[in-house]
């Protein structure tokens, strides 16, 4: 089940066509355990329609040769001598190497990336992925935002309560039309050091209690859920256990900011589970990888330019309608997207 991927136009952004703004519109799909999905243009003469995730965690670009594009395309180049393999926590794709056309709305760009032949995981809606990681390269030189031509280096998510859907927007940002009326964007210093991730220091609260004031933070929409290292996993549910779970509240401190996840948001429908999660082994080193379960609540910026990440509550941030939800009432991490093997690039 994919969610009707366009926006009402009282949601869609303005921006002015041609190279320097584009907007394109996403859901939040049940069947890929949260993944923010998109629909997109690929290839050249006849184009092709591929539902893709839109995934700040990973740099790599991929397409399932099954969606046919590679024999319509005009623009399509590749060969069999470059194969691809990329490990997930579920299992692995695997394919070749080639290039062709992407286009989002009236934005084209010219994107080198992977042709997936073998799924070794349940794919579902996913027929394509999108890396928008902070920049660099992984080893087979699979790029993210390197083929972009926009002036300016950002873009945001804005994920809209009423209508389970978004709209993500490249080359500015919209402050005014996506915040909730009487606050501004809160903006967090990216991570010298960390080339590869958005990437920042954080504090977290749990319950009015403070976990943690300069923790590691990678922020991921191809995750699910609040994913931490196992010492603040155990240190909030000892708090659940000596106070119970009637109303927690999470709390992350950006900037001196304090960004709280609703209750409607955390909490699972499942009794007292919440939406969080312990790092694999293969994630040491950081404290937490931020997903859906808080992005949702904010408008996201992701700011390449100036080396940032910024966030502001909303519109429409408190709908009850912003939980999510999978199809057994209870959400998981996200099957694909949770990759341990990130750490390792």
């Amino acid at each position: 089940m994919i969610l009707n991927v366009y926006l009402a136009m009282k949601h869609k952004a303005v921006t002015p066509k041609g190279d320097d703004v584009f907007a394109v519109n996403f859901s939040y799909s049940f069947a890929s355990s949260g993944a923010y999905l998109t629909r997109l243009k690929v290839g050249t003469g006849i184009e092709t329609d591929v539902t893709a995730i839109l995934d700040t965690g990973s740099a790599e670009t991929w397409i399932d040769i099954s969606t046919g594009f590679t024999q319509v395309s005009k623009s399509f180049r590749g060969t069999l001598k470059k194969s691809f393999k990329q490990t997930y926590i579920s299992g692995s794709v695997s394919g070749f190497l080639g290039k062709d056309s992407i286009r989002a709305e009236c934005f084209r760009w010219t994107q080198d990336l992977a042709v997936v032949t073998e799924f070794g995981f349940e794919k579902g809606d996913i027929q394509g992925l999108i890396g928008l990681s902070r920049g660099g390269c992984d080893s087979r030189q699979l790029c993210s935002l390197e083929n972009w031509t926009l002036k300016h280096s950002v873009f945001s998510f804005y994920y809209d309560p009423y209508t389970w859907q978004g709209v993500f927007i490249a080359g500015d940002i919209f402050e005014e039309q996506y915040c909730a009326p009487g606050t501004r964007l809160t903006y967090l210093s990216l991570k010298p050091d960390a080339d590869y991730f958005w990437q920042a220091y954080v504090g977290m609260k749990f319950n009015d209690i403070l976990l943690g004031d300069k923790l590691d933070a990678v922020f991921d929409t191809g995750t699910t859920y609040l994913v931490m290292s196992q010492t603040l996993y155990d240190s909030i549910q000892a708090i659940v256990t000596a106070r119970g779970c009637s109303s927690p509240e999470l709390i992350l401190i950006v900037n001196g900011q304090e960004l709280a996840i609703p209750r409607e948001v955390l909490m699972t429908g499942v009794g007292c589970e919440m939406r969080l999660g312990v790092l694999a082994s293969g994630s040491a080193g950081h404290d937490l990888l931020v997903g859906a379960t808080f992005l949702v609540n904010f408008y996201s910026v992701f700011d390449l330019t100036d080396d940032r990440i910024g966030f502001c509550p909303a519109t429409g941030s408190g709908a009850a309608s912003r939980r999510l939800e999978d199809f057994d009432g209870a959400a998981m991490i996200s099957r694909l997207l949770d990759d341990k093997a990130r750490i390792m690039r």
